[in-house]
């Protein structure tokens, strides 16, 4: 399937970013940090075959007239009071992701958008769960545009079904130009005085931007429902991949690879939605297999909850992670992407907390930092930063988000008593219970048995 790109990945996904008249092709990977043989293994799998029916399946052939259309009915002209963009539309090659494929669309004017249409979105396997989570996404998408200055994508057209012109379900996007974070947090081409000056300047507006998320702050955990109008009405069960279902799979026979997904919720407390994973998983036959799990659900117990007076749910970034930071040259930041299976959670894994890249050191299984790299020599696989280093940003993060919460007149989620406390070791204790313990249980089943595909957008 000629004209097509996949590229996998688990730290640094290839994102829409670089020029408008320049997308990624290939990155590095944390196989090759960690001595996984792709190549090998590239003989044997076709990194397309999990999208060729959804691919079959679309009318590309209609997409130029659709976009014109779309287009012609949001903005009726460009900037300059002219209709000239109308056509022709060029279509570019498909790009594969984790869970969905885009197609650029590039008007004559410059303007580019994107299609993003899910691995899943053919008769067969397009469910109402599948529905209600793309639905939850786009109007997501309009309200943070809407109520906040965070920067998303701007969505021009939705459909949560087949019955469309294009036969698919989709979101058709505005393209957000720019650079990937992780290029410019790691760019050795300038003096690490430059470097700290980008690094800071992007953490202070990321984090201005996740600040605004708690206005959208609710009793329950899951996925915002909205009504006709595209406003929040209720809030209802969140999909996920269902990891155990699809190592259950593996057992057997079958040769569907495509993904499984089961929906969890809506959690009236932050602990049903902690181990809602856990409480999936079949229980351990061995003795240490028990404490683990026992051990895990006594840290998970540990997490305190809100004591400033706010709700305890919090809408958050489903995948906060440097993959995910569309920014400028010198670290301004333009664009945060990728808000598949956006949920509002507990405020231990909301909109407070650290950025994924931060707290790479915390898992040991990902981390592939070596001496080397602070040096400026090139690794096989992906750059890292050192324990010292992280700690410092850590902190560097902490205090930024301190200011700009106290300008929103809240205080932090572990609540005033702990965060007032000057127990160092306790702050560090209860960050890493958060931000690591749920996280790994989540993925750990994935990470024995697939590797994770990129995600554009």
């Amino acid at each position: 399937m000629s004209g097509i790109n996949s590229i996998e990945n688990d730290y640094l996904q290839p994102t829409m970013s670089g020029t408008v008249d320049q997308l990624p092709q290939s990155a590095p990977t944390d196989a090759a940090v960690f001595g996984h043989d792709e190549e090998a293994e590239s003989e044997e799998e076709d990194p397309t075959e999990l999208f060729s029916a959804v691919l079959a399946s679309i009318r590309l052939d209609q997409l130029p007239g659709f976009a014109s259309a779309v287009r012609q009915r949001t903005h009726p002209s460009n900037e300059s009071g002219s209709s000239d963009w109308i056509g022709p539309i060029a279509v570019g090659s498909p790009l594969l992701g984790s869970y969905h494929v885009l197609f650029p669309l590039d008007f004559s004017d410059g303007v580019r958008w994107l299609l993003k249409v899910p691995a899943n979105g053919t008769r067969d396997h397009f469910d109402e769960p599948a529905a209600k989570a793309l639905s939850s996404e786009a109007l997501t998408m309009r309200l943070l545009r809407r109520e906040t200055t965070i920067p998303v994508p701007e969505v021009f057209a939705f459909d949560a079904t087949l019955d469309n012109e294009l036969k698919c379900p989709f979101i058709l996007m505005r393209f957000i130009p720019g650079m990937s974070l992780y290029n410019c947090w790691f760019d050795k081409g300038i003096s690490k005085d430059i470097i700290q000056a980008r690094r800071t300047r992007t953490l202070a507006e990321i984090a201005a931007a996740m600040v605004q998320l708690d206005k959208f702050s609710f009793d329950q955990g899951g996925s915002i429902v909205f009504d006709d109008q595209g406003h929040p009405a209720s809030i209802g069960p969140t999909r996920h991949v269902d990891n155990q279902a699809m190592l259950e799979r593996l057992k057997t026979d079958d040769p569907d690879e495509t993904a499984l997904y089961v929906e969890l919720g809506p959690h009236v407390d932050p602990n049903s939605f902690y181990t809602s994973v856990l409480d999936r998983q079949p229980e351990p036959d061995s003795l240490s297999g028990k404490g683990e799990l026992m051990l895990i659900r006594l840290f998970l117990d540990w997490i305190p909850r809100s004591k400033d007076g706010r709700k305890e749910f919090v809408l958050t970034h489903p995948d906060f992670d440097i993959q995910n930071i569309i920014v400028s040259e010198d670290g301004g930041l333009q664009g945060l992407i990728d808000w598949d299976g956006v949920a509002v959670v507990p405020r231990s894994l909301g909109n407070e907390r650290y950025p994924g890249w931060l707290t790479r050191d915390w898992d040991p299984a990902m981390y592939g930092y070596r001496e080397a790299m602070d040096e400026g020599i090139e690794p096989a696989g992906l750059w890292e930063d050192s324990p010292e280093t992280l700690a410092f940003y850590r902190a560097t993060y902490d205090r930024i988000m301190e200011s700009c919460l106290s300008q929103e007149g809240a205080s932090r989620v572990c609540g005033q008593d702990a965060c007032n406390s000057g127990e160092s070791g306790l702050k560090s204790s209860l960050s890493w219970t958060r931000n690591t313990l749920y996280h790994r249980e989540l993925v750990h089943c994935s990470r024995k048995s697939y590797v994770h595909r990129c995600d554009f957008g």
